[in-house]
């Protein structure tokens, strides 16, 4: 199970990790959570963040890479020659939750189409965070199914981004007490990771509310993620100390911002600004240009079975802003996995052993993803 900082986590561990580390480097030292049995994955050629096309076998013991070489042996060896090999892809930013709870069958769909990590960035639903809690743990008990983070409910006013006549799909809060208490309220229920956000500068959180959101949160080792469409608007959250952007702004970014999310090593996710692509390319590119951490997410409601094409699409938008393909998929496995805290992500001795594998090359496209020919979870075969 990929539960480095999962949403089982006591307090006191939380407490302990601290801020999420974005920054790029090698792999780290550090062992995952075991599962059963060995297998060998060989003869593909790997891609990830480290390797861009190296004919290599992977050794995947008790749930976790052990080891990468040539002429490996295991008790099943599963023959993926001709075939590419990247680390199982994850999406950043989705919306599983409904007023009928969570959509099990639908993570199991994703996963069967190589997307085996998810991030909820906040619940759609009037339904309350203790409610869903156990419902997470019992997706995240399957490994057949997509791995899910939860941010649980983002904060906002009355009136405010989902909150309106029907109920509101998020926290209302009032006052910077209130905020703390529904954090700490958060933490205990074991939610790894807040949502906040500005949706406009009529009904929104105050500066304070947002100090305190974020100031909590972090004393409680949570990252803290946030709605914006604007480029005022995120550059107002990063100087309150926010951990990453849920949208790519749909106006220019200023270099003044860029400049301040790389020293603050603040995320940016793909999604949003559907509608102004040329200005989401532009902004994508200088960020990643002066040294940004780019995640890919979707924004997927609950109701999509195919996410992987839309998925694909963020991908290839990447592609368009100057990013090389190996470059591309380290911000879809890579990068991702650091921002939902979890060990995988990564080639690596010791990560979780997922994997999408499809036949022959993967280009700037990235359609090549949409055809799975092999993919596993947590060492476990879900596609053969």
């Amino acid at each position: 199970m990929k539960k480095l900082l999962g949403i089982l986590l006591c307090v006191a561990l939380v407490l302990s990790l601290g801020v999420c580390a974005f920054a790029s480097g090698e792999p780290t030292e550090e062992a995952a959570p075991a599962a059963s049995g060995s297998i060998v994955l060989k003869g593909a050629k790997l891609l990830d963040a480290y390797y861009n096309g190296q004919v290599l076998d992977v050794l995947v013991v008790d749930g976790v890479i052990a080891e990468i070489g040539r002429d490996l042996t295991g008790d099943t060896v599963i023959d993926l020659t001709g075939c590419t090999l990247m680390p199982g892809m994850i999406d950043s930013h989705v919306h599983v939750a409904g007023s009928s709870g969570y959509g099990i069958d639908l993570l199991t769909t994703w996963a069967q189409h190589g997307i085996t990590s998810v991030r909820e960035e906040g619940m759609l639903s009037t339904s309350g965070e203790m409610e869903f809690a156990p419902l997470i743990e019992e997706v995240n008990a399957d490994p057949t199914s997509a791995y899910l983070v939860s941010c649980g409910k983002y904060f906002d006013q009355e009136g405010g981004y989902g909150m309106g006549p029907t109920g509101n799909m998020g926290i209302v809060v009032t006052t910077p007490e209130e905020v703390i208490e529904e954090i700490e309220y958060k933490a205990e229920l074991g939610y790894p990771q807040v949502k906040i956000g500005i949706n406009s500068d009529e009904k929104r959180m105050t500066a304070e509310q947002f100090e305190a959101a974020i100031d909590t949160a972090h004393a409680y080792g949570m990252e803290v993620a946030a709605h914006v469409n604007y480029a005022d608007h995120l550059e107002e959250l990063v100087g309150y100390g926010i951990d990453e952007a849920g949208h790519t702004p749909s106006d220019e970014m200023s270099g003044a911002l860029i400049d301040g999310m790389v020293e603050n090593a603040v995320a940016m996710n793909t999604s949003g600004a559907e509608n102004a692509e040329d200005i989401k390319i532009a902004n994508l590119k200088a960020f990643y240009e002066a040294g940004g951490i780019i995640t890919v997410g979707t924004d997927l409601m609950r109701n999509y079975d195919n996410c992987m094409v839309t998925l694909t699409s963020e991908m290839a938008v990447l592609a368009k802003a100057g990013l090389s393909v190996q470059e591309v998929i380290a911000c879809a496995t890579r990068n991702n996995a650091r921002a939902l805290e979890i060990h995988t992500g990564e080639i690596a001795v010791g990560f979780e052993a997922d994997f999408l594998a499809v036949e022959g090359e993967v280009d700037e496209t990235f359609a090549a993803l949409c055809d799975a020919a092999f993919v596993m979870s947590d060492g476990v075969v879900i596609v053969e």
